[in-house]
């Protein structure tokens, strides 16, 4: 179940983000989904939610624009409490939920709910085969408190607790209840200004808070607008924190659970009421405890942005006590202006109704201070008088405050309340990524990590409407397959090389041959004509042995240029560069011959070439004096006559003029590097994180990427700095790979030009396609710009968490870009084209031997 206490947090390098005159944030319009009046975008790891009008309409809206998220919240909770068969569980837990609580919601939160399941199932959202319905959004909305239960019966008396002659059976103790989450309310003397500042942590475990990540705006039809933290498909907060166009705030922390009252109304009902329909702190309160079922036992902090009055409600089942700033009734004497929680009831009547009975077992109910309470009372003698908005985000940076299962922050203060806004924070506020432990990676099926995210300031402004859609938010968007196309050989025969003149071309014969039986078998597939993805396919298997010339070129020795011939140990140093130049030179030298020749003549020559010379050594000279004694008709026997007769034809063109004119070192064009060339060397690479945000994402991307290619590459350690430390000493005569877009990396934005990827405020383009969805990454490569012979890598997710998932060296593939997208499906770009092959080759150059 879920514990939390309010206080705004992050970790101390991250307040920079945050200082004062930072830009405020604009969500790019392409990252902005709409449904009628709602609509969606990402800001700095929350999903900004509106919704608006009648209930079932803005439910509708929240359904349909939450559709994918809503059906992933429901897996995890339904494997949360049943691995092995979260299907029957969730059955189950339906049941509970439609036979003994569905009615207990007021109609109109009702109508909304429904709306949220019918929105989902338009969007595709399913449940064991099944379209979501209101059943099942009521069962996420009463999750929270449904989690309580067990808790509850245990401290609700049964009535039989003193039979006499009951003879007492021993069991053992109760498991411990979970406690999260720190808060606190300021005001008055307590602050810099004397009005209220509020603020929130969340702590729970990673598996089911993860997906806490909604801020939820909804102007309802009737009653106050309300902004609120919560999680897809939910209509109240659930962790819990609050704005209202009221003026009213409220956040809380759980305390010991107390008694159930099976009459009574669930929280998710009670506290989105109170929100939407309250103008006091007297009605807020008035909501609250009427009809209160006991289940989430919280500790309320209130504030009212209109009187600056701040106040806490200790609410048990049936038990409570409010204590208000305006009669000066604080915690302890000395702490004037301030309330805090962290799930520690000082109530005596609250405490008691977590024990069934006084005459049973006897139960410690005093009060005493947990280090919470303490660190609390530590900051305000502290900053007592001083304490503002930068105040919650150093509370909830370090620990206890911010204890290792911190999931979020928030911090909002009079002014900004009024425009219902808040700073805040999502991820772990202390600065480093939660990576789920491998158990529990192998427990569930549904689980992610928690990468930390810049603070930012969450408001109400409406985005501005984008003039496209980008291709990762609407309609469908091809995806490379991973499987390899199945084929047929399209000629015959290995060739042997006579002398290292030779290795282009027995080299090129061989690799060449099976991208032409890949496109014989895309041919045959699709009728003979080739679709924009098979060209796509093509287009990848020709630029790795494109790249793989042009990038092996710019690397060759001075020696290699001309001159006296080298030692023999440098020129073997130097051989596995030298054959990856060959090789894409020969793959690159018979695809244009073939555009040239024709492809079925181009076809039939080389499988006639190949199987009379299988075996034997073979010479440039005699593959083009073969071709061009076809040409001339001297031959009569042998292959070339059996491919005569199988009306093959060059007539009219001369090979061997063609082969002078194209030329030893022809310009093809073209990007120079993949994103995979620098695996090849990592010896000479640098990794480079950016500082400008996504500080803790980005280093531990940056630290991830470093520990794959250590241990897929023989233990080879590549260096990793900081934006902010790097020289162009560092960077030249290197492979320089960039973690982070250039909005969070300078030397990104720095590179910018050199990369064949162009960023918005929260998109990127690629090509001709646009992708803004914030759990989309990108890899891209191109030429380093202090040393032409080196790559730079970009690798750069929309999001934080986008950055950190996508860098894994299994994500640096043969390609000049690649788009990730959620799911682990990729799309593999070529954008910088090559010259196109002519009939009329450029002109030769001499050939470096």
């Amino acid at each position: 179940m879920i514990r939390c206490a309010f206080a705004g947090a992050v970790a101390l390098f991250c307040l920079a983000a945050t200082a004062a005159g930072a830009e405020p944030f604009h969500p790019d319009p392409l990252s902005v989904r709409r449904h009628d009046a709602g609509y969606r975008y990402p800001q700095d790891g929350w999903t900004v939610l509106h919704i608006e009008g009648e209930p079932y309409e803005r439910g509708y809206q929240h359904g349909k624009l939450l559709a994918k998220e809503i059906e992933t919240y429901i897996g995890v909770l339904s494997e949360h409490r049943a691995t092995k068969n979260p299907a029957e569980y969730w059955d189950l837990y339906r049941e509970l939920v439609g036979g003994l609580y569905l009615g207990r919601f007021d109609r109109e939160y009702l109508e909304e709910m429904k709306g949220i399941a019918e929105g989902a199932a338009a969007g595709g959202a399913k449940v064991g085969g099944r379209a979501v319905d209101l059943t099942d959004i009521a069962g996420v909305n009463l999750w929270v408190e449904l989690a309580c239960l067990g808790d509850a019966l245990r401290a609700t008396p049964t009535g039989v607790e003193e039979l006499t002659g009951a003879k007492p059976a021993p069991k053992f103790p109760p498991p411990p209840q979970e406690h999260h989450c720190s808060a606190f309310a300021a005001t008055g003397p307590a602050t810099a200004d004397g009005k209220i500042v509020f603020g929130h942590i969340t702590m729970w475990n990673v598996h089911q808070a993860s997906h806490f990540f909604v801020w939820l705006d909804v102007k309802p039809a009737k009653g106050h607008r309300v902004v609120m933290q919560t999680f897809p498909g939910g209509i109240y907060s659930g962790t819990d924190y609050y704005i209202s166009s009221s003026g009213l705030m409220m956040t809380e922390t759980t305390i010991a659970q107390t008694r159930f009252e099976t009459a009574g109304t669930p929280l998710a009902s009670r506290a989105r009421r109170g929100l939407q329909y309250a103008n006091t702190i007297d009605e807020l309160v008035k909501t609250l405890v009427e009809k209160n079922n006991g289940l989430y036992t919280n500790e309320w902090l209130i504030g009212d942005a209109n009187t600056n009055e701040i106040a806490v409600l200790e609410q048990g089942t049936h038990a409570y006590r409010l204590r208000r700033s305006s009669k000066n009734e604080w915690l302890i004497p000395g702490v004037e202006g301030f309330y805090w929680g962290c799930n520690n009831a000082k109530d005596l009547q609250v405490r008691l109704e977590t024990v069934q009975t006084v005459s049973g077992r006897p139960e410690d109910v005093s009060w005493r201070p947990v280090d919470r309470d303490l660190s609390w009372l530590t900051l305000y003698k502290q900053h007592r008088g001083k304490i503002d908005a930068d105040f919650g985000k150093l509370a909830y940076s370090n620990p206890p405050l911010a204890k290792l299962h911190s999931l979020d922050a928030k911090v909002t203060t009079t002014a900004l309340a009024k425009d219902l806004k808040a700073h805040a924070l999502q991820g772990p506020p202390y600065g480093r990524v939660w990576e789920p432990p491998a158990a529990l990676k192998e427990k569930y099926r549904i689980i992610r990590p928690l990468v930390p995210n810049d603070w930012t300031v969450l408001t109400t402004a409406a985005p501005a409407k984008a003039d496209r859609v980008a291709a990762d938010l609407g309609g469908r968007l091809p995806t490379d397959t991973p499987s390899a196309t199945p084929t047929v050989a399209a000629w015959h025969g290995t060739l042997l090389p006579k002398t290292d003149a030779d290795v282009w071309l027995t080299a090129g014969f061989a690799r060449y041959e099976r991208i032409v039986a890949t496109e014989n078998a895309l041919r045959k597939r699709s009728n003979g004509r080739l679709s924009a993805q098979d060209r796509h396919e093509l287009d990848l298997l020709l630029f790795r042995y494109r790249s793989d010339y042009l990038s092996a070129r710019a690397a060759r020795p001075e020696w290699r240029t001309g001159g006296s011939p080298p030692p023999a140990l440098d020129a073997e140093f130097d051989r596995a560069r030298w054959h990856r130049e060959q090789t894409g030179y020969g793959v690159l030298t018979l695809h244009a011959l073939r555009g040239y020749l024709g492809a079925e003549s181009f076809d039939r020559a080389m499988d006639a070439f190949g199987r009379a010379n299988a075996g034997k050594e073979v010479t440039v000279k005699a593959f083009t004096t073969a071709l061009d004694d076809r040409i001339g008709n001297k031959v009569s026997t042998g292959w070339l006559a059996r491919w005569v007769a199988d009306k093959g034809t060059t007539a009219g063109k001369d090979v061997a003029g063609w082969l002078a004119k194209w030329g030893d070192s022809p310009e093809v064009g073209g990007a120079v590097f993949s994103t995979s060339r620098w695996l090849n060397e990592p010896e000479a690479a640098v990794i480079v994180y950016g500082t400008a945000g996504d500080v803790a994402a980005t280093r531990a991307a940056a630290t991830a990427l470093q520990t794959a290619v250590r241990l897929g590459h023989g233990n080879m350690i590549v260096p990793t700095k900081a934006d902010t430390e790097v020289t162009d000493a560092d960077l030249k005569d290197r492979h320089v790979v960039l973690i982070g877009r250039p909005a969070v990396n300078s030397l990104s934005k720095r590179f910018a030009t050199a990369l064949p990827v162009t960023f918005g405020p929260g998109s990127f383009q690629v090509g001709q396609s646009t992708f803004a969805n914030e759990s989309t990454a990108v890899v891209a490569a191109g030429t380093n710009p202090l040393s032409p012979r080196h790559s730079v890598v970009l690798v750069a997710g929309l999001s934080a968490e986008a950055t950190y998932r996508v860098a894994d060296q299994a994500n640096f593939l043969p390609a000049e870009a690649a788009v990730f997208l959620d799911g682990g499906r990729s799309r593999q770009f070529v954008v910088t084209r090559p010259k196109p092959a002519a009939a009329d080759a450029p002109a030769a150059t001499n050939r470096a031997k």
